[in-house]
């Protein structure tokens, strides 16, 4: 069982008693468990200090309190949540009960000393904004299409490594128009969203070593594809609709064009550019009747479709979302409207990951104990050995962290553990010597020293008898 701790920091700006919220919360609910993990809250229970009370007296905005409170040092670090009891219908922006913020903040709306809230108590729902925080859910509506549903596992098991390669592949409809895209606006756009906006002021890079690659590909589709695959609309004859069961097709008349990379690590994003002289693309699902601009497809990728301005830009920020694993935000509860994460998603897919790490290094360990169990005179090369001893001394230093709530140095300790056990796991030296028993040394080494032995051991005999006579 690892142990995770959690500081949770409750600050009341409203009028409460945190003397009965802090009994609450304490003697109730101390934290959680998930699979083999225990999640801790080491609760704290303040009142505003000073710079704090400024900025929520100055500032009449979530938007600006948000962005002020995230300028302040002491509430930087990673893993640390902070919980805002704020007075009810006082701040633009916190009309819901409960608001996310951008940074590693929420927002619960009470009444003045208000312990009950909707047959709830206030301490649940602080916990129920805690856990959010911790696992992030998917909305119920979204506006893009997946037909793969990966589950969390399988997004995690991709991040593991902590490298990726993203390749932007763009179509335009008209070949004509390529050269003129390459000298527009639009790429220009491409690129700072993907190498300033996302790279380095998204915070990926606490996450992720990202290399992104834009090409065009020309001539990739024929002139009558994308008509040939259209839904045709009885509503609307003149929309252009292009069904989502035809994708595949989409996928492999690009295919030979596409440059391959390392499959392993790379995230393969289209856009698809329609003419200036055609209607709008868009894709269209027969089944729900749904309509959308962007696709997920089946193998870490997705097709997206250019028609307006703002369609780039929201499409390439839903995919990388979907990428490390958060969900689509749609709802009105939260404060991210330009950043691609908030700090706290962040530290959520963190947190996973080093926990999937660690998992994944003592699982390679414990394999290859017991393959030293089994194969009694296996070879272990001593640079091999040192490597296993690595990842056990750095999973023990990374769940210590986890255990004292230090998020950061959790998640460096845990990947440097993880590329120890594997590089360890699957070293060749290792892999041959994997299966040589008994049986097979007899069978290996008996056909040679038979024709020998049989001389020898007759020329022994015929000397014992010689020295008895």
């Amino acid at each position: 069982m690892i142990s995770n701790v959690i500081p949770v920091t409750v600050v009341s700006i409203a009028d409460l008693e945190k003397d009965v919220l802090r009994e609450d919360l304490m003697n109730n609910l101390k934290g959680s468990f998930t699979g083999d993990v225990a999640y801790k809250y080491n609760w704290k229970f303040l009142q505003p200090v000073k710079e704090e009370s400024a900025i929520f007296s100055e500032l009449k905005s979530l938007f600006e309190i948000d962005s002020s409170l995230d300028s302040l040092e002491s509430h930087r670090i990673k893993g640390h949540l902070f919980i805002y009891l704020v007075p009810e219908n006082s701040y633009i922006g916190a009309s819901n009960r409960i608001t996310f913020g951008s940074s590693r903040f929420a927002y619960i709306s009470v009444k003045s000393n208000e312990y009950e809230i909707e047959e709830r108590s206030l301490a649940e729902l602080i916990v129920d904004t805690v856990e959010v925080m911790l696992q992030p859910k998917n909305s119920e509506k979204s506006q893009l299409f997946n037909k793969d549903n990966h589950n969390d596992i399988n997004n995690m098991q991709f991040l593991l490594n902590n490298e990726i390669d993203i390749l932007i592949n763009i179509i335009t409809e008209d070949v004509n128009e390529a050269n003129d895209f390459q000298e527009s606006s639009k790429l220009s756009e491409i690129k700072n969203l993907t190498n300033i906006a996302f790279l380095k002021q998204s915070g990926i890079f606490q996450l992720l070593d990202v290399k992104i690659t834009t090409q065009m590909l020309y001539f990739a589709l024929t002139p009558r594809f994308i008509e040939s695959n259209l839904f045709v609309s009885p509503a609307d004859a003149n929309a252009r609709l292009f069904k989502t069961s035809n994708v595949p097709l989409f996928l492999n008349a690009i295919e030979s064009r596409i440059v391959e990379h390392n499959n392993k690590q790379s995230y393969y994003l289209t856009v698809y550019i329609p003419s200036n002289g055609s209607s709008p693309l868009t894709f269209y699902d027969e089944s729900t009747k749904m309509k959308s601009n962007a696709f997920v497809t089946p193998y870490r990728g997705g097709v997206m479709v250019w028609n307006n301005e703002e369609d780039f830009n929201i499409g390439f920020k839903t995919f990388m979302r979907c990428l490390i694993g958060l969900p689509i935000k749609e709802n009105s509860n939260t404060l991210i409207k330009n950043n691609y994460f908030a700090k706290w998603e962040l530290d959520s897919i963190i947190r996973n990951v080093a926990l999937l790490q660690l998992s994944k290094t003592l699982s390679s360990l414990e394999s290859i104990e017991k393959l030293l169990g089994k194969v009694s005179n296996i070879v272990i090369l001593e640079e091999i050995a040192g490597k296993m001893h690595q990842a056990v001394d750095l999973a023990h230093e990374s769940i210590d962290c986890l255990a004292k709530g230090d998020l950061h140095e959790a998640f460096q300790l845990s990947s440097k553990a993880y590329q120890a056990s594997e590089t360890a796991f699957f070293d060749p030296s290792l892999l041959a010597l994997l299966y040589f028993p008994d049986d097979q040394k007899y069978a290996v080494y008996f056909p040679l020293f038979l024709p020998v032995s049989l001389p020898l051991m007759a020329s022994i005999h015929h000397i014992i008898r010689s020295l008895k006579k």
